[in-house]
């Protein structure tokens, strides 16, 4: 991941971006912009304030994925709303995709 002088990551700049005021109108914009050209960008600038964890890496997925588990999926739903978002941009994206196929 790129990182400038200060060690600060630029996925770290997002999640700064998105989590102030200002930034996370600007945030919000440029995920319905970009979702228009078939790229998801996390509107809070990564996953992992969605998940609730500061977490990255193998170790962070893995107790993500004992955690989920742990949970039948309405209580994943409820607690993951912007994932059910993404997964439902997946499918109509692949539904979009499927019919421009079959044209």
């Amino acid at each position: 991941m790129p990182e400038n002088k200060n060690g600060i990551r630029a996925a770290d700049t997002w999640v700064l971006l998105a989590a102030d005021a200002e930034g996370k109108t600007l945030a919000s914009a440029i995920h319905s912009l970009l979702k228009t050209h078939g790229i998801w960008v996390w509107p809070t600038g990564a996953i992992e304030p969605i998940l609730g964890t500061a977490s990255k890496g193998e170790d962070a997925i893995i107790a993500q994925e004992e955690s989920l588990r742990a949970k039948n999926s309405a209580a994943i739903a409820a607690e993951f709303p912007t994932i059910v978002e993404c997964f439902k941009w997946l499918k109509e994206l692949n539904q979009q995709s499927k019919a421009e196929a079959k044209q």
